[in-house]
Formats: C-alpha cells, sequence, structure tokens
C-alpha cells in the first residue's frame, strides 16, 4: 500500500527526510510552533528522501494560486469551509493496518477549541485521504491493498511553559517519550516544548507509537 501511495501522489506535495530528520513546517508568520522535526533512523529512511512504512504530504498551502492550495479544483474556493486542508496527512503502515494521521500545528490549545477551523480541516483532510485510497484500490485490484484503515486526529502543540525551559535560541532536546497526550473535541494533542525561536524536536518512531 505505501508504495502504490508513494506512486500516485504528486512527487511535489511528499515532504522528505534530510540530514536524518523530516520537518513539518507552520508557515503563519504569528505562529507559536513554526518547526518540528521528526528524527529518524535508518531504519525508517527509504531512497529519495522518503520513508519505507509511511507516506508524508504537505496538505496546507498559503500561497496565492498555488497548485495545491485546495484538494480539488472542482470544488468552488468561494463556499465557505469545504476548501479547508490539514497542514500534513501521513500515511503511516503499521503491522497488517494503515494509519491515516491528520496532523496539524498549532499555538496553543485554543486551536482546538469547539469553535476552531480545525475540525472542519480535518473532516475534508479525512474526506480526500478516503478518496485517495479508494484510487489506489481501484486502480490496482490487489487483494495486498485492502488493509483496514483507521483515522487518527492529532494537534501538535507549543508548549513554552514547562520547568525546565530550553536555553534562548537552541532547541530543546529530541525525547524518546512524548509527554502526556490529551485528547479534546475528538483530538489528540501533543504538547511539545519549544525554543524561543518556536523549533523543537521529536523522535519519529515515538510519537508513531504514541498515536492512539
Amino acid at each position: 500500500m505505501i508504495n502504490t501511495l508513494k506512486s500516485i501522489l504528486h512527487s511535489s506535495i511528499h515532504v522528505r527526510h534530510q540530514t536524518n530528520r523530516l520537518t513539518l513546517v507552520e508557515s503563519n508568520d504569528d505562529a507559536l510552533l513554526k518547526e518540528v522535526d521528526l528524527l529518524l533512523t535508518r531504519f525508517v529512511k527509504d531512497q529519495g528522501g522518503l520513508l519505507k512504512n509511511a507516506v508524508v504530504i504537505s496538505a496546507d498551502s498559503n500561497k496565492e494560486g498555488c497548485y495545491f492550495s485546495q484538494y480539488s479544483f472542482f470544488l468552488n474556493q468561494d463556499t465557505p469551509d469545504i476548501t479547508r486542508q490539514c497542514d500534513y496527512i501521513i500515511f503511516h503502515q503499521k503491522e497488517d493496518h494503515l494509519r491515516v494521521i491528520l496532523c496539524e500545528l498549532k499555538s496553543s490549545l485554543e486551536g482546538v477549541s469547539p469553535t476552531s477551523r480545525i475540525h472542519k480541516q480535518f473532516t475534508y483532510a479525512e474526506c480526500f485521504s478516503r478518496y485517495v485510497i479508494d484510487i489506489v484500490k481501484s486502480k490496482f485490484d490487489d487483494a495486498t491493498l485492502c488493509l483496514p484503515v483507521t483515522y487518527h486526529k492529532v494537534a501538535l502543540i507549543s508548549f513554552p511553559n514547562v520547568a525546565h525551559t530550553a536555553p534562548t535560541g537552541m532547541q530543546p532536546q529530541a525525547v524518546s517519550q512524548l509527554p502526556n497526550t490529551t485528547t479534546k473535541e475528538g483530538i489528540q494533542v501533543f504538547p511539545l516544548q519549544t525554543d524561543s525561536l518556536g523549533k523543537t524536536s521529536v523522535l519519529w518512531q515515538s510519537l508513531m507509537q504514541s498515536v492512539a
């Protein structure tokens, strides 16, 4: 399934690793959480900057007129909400099933409040993900592609107010165990300590193991 997804998704939206890390970026200038480095081991890295058991795509763009600024140009962009996207979609094959992790970077818990736009972002990201998976199953009539699929909503939240802050201008050390997560409005929330530039590092394996 993962190799098939790699081949059918446009190469421009793949997020590729460099120097043993895959970086998630929030482009909003006012964001408190600007970058999350997912640190990789050689066991998960594949050729061309891709991963062996996962596909990570950037599913959000603030660039005006960007070709990937919405999931489908068959939809009227003036219709409220339906063109909303989430920041990243991670297709992760874990043992005998496929996990679709819809991921948003947020500055605070306000970003997951009941009235936040994150809920519509996740709704339409899931619709798009289901469409992509259905295309794979339809085009490639192969029983091995018919894996059980689960969907997970994840918010990475800037959480600088912890007991041990990082030195100014330096990234906090990546941790093998993520902080305790909470679930709010059906979204799994990961509070991440950041440096003064809004950057942090997390082990890829730790994040994948923590997504419920």
